[in-house]
């Protein structure tokens, strides 16, 4: 199920596809930049945690506030234990709300 609340966004703006289609394109833009940072085990922690932070900004306002919730326990764990684990799942949540933006805008989202 998709944690994407589209219609949120869609209401935000007055239901105009172009302007949500360029915020698609630029959460897009910084999810790709992001990512990296964020599970590459070499990269430092606080570098790492500001990536997760900034993620967790970048989509806050294109998910339900479960999922935002989510996102910044995982973060806040991390930052607290440092472990791999966190760092997955919050991968794996930015990953599935990042294919779920793509797919949108692949979609009824393309102008």
């Amino acid at each position: 199920m998709s944690k994407l609340r589209i219609e949120n966004v869609l209401r935000d703006f007055d239901h105009d596809w172009l302007i949500v289609n360029e915020l698609m394109e630029t959460v897009i833009a910084s999810l790709d930049e992001l990512l990296p940072t964020i599970v590459d085990g070499k990269c430092g922690h606080e570098d790492r945690r500001r990536g997760m932070h900034s993620a967790r900004g970048v989509v806050g306002s294109w998910v339900a506030s479960e999922t935002f919730e989510t996102l910044r326990e995982l973060e806040a764990e991390f930052e607290r234990d440092g472990t791999e684990r966190h760092v997955a799942e919050f991968r794996d949540l930015i990953e599935e709300i990042y294919r779920d933006i793509r797919a949108v805008r692949g979609t009824a989202g393309a102008v």
